[in-house]
């Protein structure tokens, strides 16, 4: 049901995986270190009504590796450019935490783009750098990024397949990714960004204290500031809704996608 693909943006090669044919344009942007294979819990329930593009951005999993760095804009240049060679309608955009910041970006600047946004657990605020899980886990990951596989393996003794799946994406990471990290939010104007958006948004955000990176108050803000959002706490999840909770994810996005 779904193919793989590469998508040349004039200046590399993204990977990504789509199909089935048919329906509505369904984006799924994934997170920092990640790969397209983060949403395979969600997956086979959106590939049933959607016409899903699961893409690898650069620097990550089987795209290429950039040589002007890294930073939201770039990331969301990419995407703009396979949106616009590749889909003749407005796409529904699914980012988690840096695919998050990356929807909030496209949304605002490129409306004709964008038929809805789904931001899940986005990592929009700085100062998610500095919550000791994140900020340990990042110096950590900056040592080993970009090894073989195995000898991440050796390193970190993954003890489960979640844990395995992770030492790939960070063989596969381009160690600058996490290397710009600390300036991606330099010109990245949240304030304004958000009261640009113009298309309906979900905001789904998982418990701070379980490792989310959005406080109640910075989601309050995040939902006030777009025309048109509504925001969903899942108390018992940490950073990765979609992840934890395939199903009342789903379920979340569904009814939202339904009511557009």
């Amino acid at each position: 049901m779904l193919a793989q693909g590469s998508f040349n943006t004039g200046e590399l090669d993204l990977n990504f995986m789509s199909g089935p044919d048919g329906f509505h344009p369904l984006l799924l942007l994934h997170g920092i270190t990640g790969r397209w294979q983060d949403f395979l819990p969600i997956m086979p329930q959106l590939v049933l009504h959607h016409t899903v593009f699961a893409i690898d951005f650069r620097g990550h999993g089987e795209s290429d590796r950039a040589t002007d760095g890294y930073s939201f804009a770039k990331y969301a240049k990419d995407i703009v450019a396979f949106e616009k060679s590749k889909l003749d309608q407005p796409a529904v955009l699914i980012g988690h935490s840096l695919g998050g910041a990356v929807a909030v970006y496209i949304a605002a600047n490129y409306p004709e783009l964008t038929r809805a946004a789904v931001l899940c657990d986005p990592a929009l605020f700085a100062e998610a750098l500095r919550i000791p899980e994140w900020s340990e886990a990042f110096s950590a990951w900056r040592q080993i990024a970009g090894e073989p596989f195995e000898e991440i393996c050796s390193l970190q003794n993954p003890q489960n397949a979640f844990d395995r799946r992770r030492a790939r994406d960070l063989s596969k990471l381009d160690p600058k990714v996490l290397e710009d990290l600390n300036t991606y939010w330099d010109s990245f104007d949240l304030e304004y960004l958000l009261g640009q958006i113009s298309c309906p948004v979900l905001l789904v955000y998982g418990n701070y204290q379980n490792g989310g990176v959005l406080t109640v108050e910075q989601a309050e803000d995040v939902t006030s500031s777009i025309s048109s959002c509504i925001s969903q706490f899942m108390d018992d999840v940490g950073h990765a809704p979609h992840r934890d909770k395939p199903d009342e994810f789903f379920r979340l996005v569904s009814d939202f996608l339904e009511s557009i």
